[in-house]
């Protein structure tokens, strides 16, 4: 990407060139030569960085920065935007979060209230479904460290 980046780089200034000499006229045979190199030149250019953007055919831009940046908006305003929205979002999802885990906690009492045994075969059913994800969570760290120390600390 950076080959593509000084390719456009120079292109840009070709480009410059070109345009200087458009502007201060084409009055002699040195001139047309020179402007005719320089056409050449950008002709040249472009399709050098047409061969370069192959480079680009996994990049993936959102739509929303495009949108942003046609507009005139800087890269990094757009960045801080999108991360203060992703903040918003996320504390609005612990919000959902618990507000499921109240009415679950409130299900829960209600239902032991008025089915005691079932809510108590629940919790026991729960709790050992619990204590079976922790014990394959310890296994796996205990493996991973097992496989750590007989590497010399290199796996993990």
């Amino acid at each position: 990407s950076t080959q593509l980046l000084s390719g456009l780089k120079e292109l840009l200034w070709q480009v410059y060139e070109l345009e200087e000499s458009v502007r201060h006229g084409v009055a002699g045979p040195e001139q047309q030569a020179m402007l005719e190199q320089r056409i050449q030149a950008l002709s040249s250019g472009m399709r050098d960085v047409a061969d370069r953007t192959g480079m680009l055919e996994d990049l993936s831009v959102p739509v929303n920065l495009l949108r942003h940046l046609d507009e005139g908006g800087w890269p990094d305003h757009y960045t801080s935007e999108s991360f203060k929205a992703s903040v918003a979002d996320n504390q609005a999802s612990k919000g959902k979060v618990a507000a499921v885990l109240t009415f679950r906690n409130e299900l829960l009492e209600q239902l032991a209230a008025q089915l005691p045994e079932e809510t108590a075969q629940y919790r026991r059913i729960c709790e050992g479904e619990a204590a079976a994800v922790k014990v394959e969570r310890q296994e796996g760290d205990t493996a991973a460290v097992t496989t750590e120390r007989q590497d010399g600390g290199a796996a993990r």
